[in-house]
């Protein structure tokens, strides 16, 4: 699946797209993008907080589009020596650990800026590359442009997005609740359907999220 990443002085947008388009080059012209309604990511300056699209599971559970809110913990980083070269650009890497899972961050400061995929925030410059240990989820930039303003079409269609649901948006938490039940309906439908005695092993469906692991709600002390 391809993605890509617009950063501007107001906020990051990472979403993925479907079709053989050049999404990249699309996002500069007047021209309609083919985004993938399930994962588009909307960081707007405001840290440990990121807006995202429905699931899949959401919309059929509500038969209606919308956006949730995660408001997640802040990553720390620890930088490391290690240096490589990607599309040019002198990257540094670095590590985390994120609800569950490890991950290698390799960014570089040579793009001015704070812009990065999905939740990764916190570290100077552009992140490029990014993988967690069992390589489950990886991500490679394999171009970039820069100095160059999104369409007027593209920032359109983004603010309409914003404007019809953010203020109505529900928590994430709640988003991800919907993905494992509609999943594991899917799953109980294949088994049904199988014949009679039929063994199965299945991976827990937390293990295949990218995120194993959420916070649980501090209690509020009674007075």
């Amino acid at each position: 699946m391809n993605a890509t990443l617009v950063g501007t002085s107001d906020r990051t947008v990472f979403f993925y797209f479907n079709s053989n388009e050049d999404a990249k080059d699309n996002v500069f012209k007047n021209t309609k993008i083919n985004i993938n309604p399930y994962y588009l990511f909307i960081y707007e300056n405001q840290p440990g907080v990121i807006y995202k699209s429905f699931s899949f599971a959401s919309i059929d559970y509500l038969k209606k589009g919308g956006m949730t809110v995660d408001k997640y913990p802040k990553m720390v980083w620890k930088l490391t020596n290690e240096t490589k070269t990607i599309l040019g650009y002198k990257c540094q890497m670095a590590n985390t650990s994120f609800r569950g899972r490890d991950y290698d961050v390799w960014f570089t400061t040579e793009i001015p800026g704070n812009y990065f995929p999905w939740k990764f925030e916190g570290l100077p410059g552009a992140i490029l590359s990014f993988s967690d240990k069992e390589q489950l989820f990886t991500t490679k930039a394999i171009s970039v442009t820069q100095n160059k303003n999104p369409s007027v079409e593209f920032e359109e269609r983004i603010n309409k997005y914003v404007s019809k649901y953010k203020g109505s948006a529900m928590e994430y938490k709640k988003d991800v609740e919907n993905e494992d039940k509609w999943l594991q309906e899917r799953r109980n439908e294949r088994r049904a359907s199988l014949p009679l005695g039929t063994n199965v092993f299945v991976s827990p469906l937390i293990e295949l999220d990218i995120e194993k692991k959420k916070e649980k709600k501090k209690k509020k002390k009674k007075p």
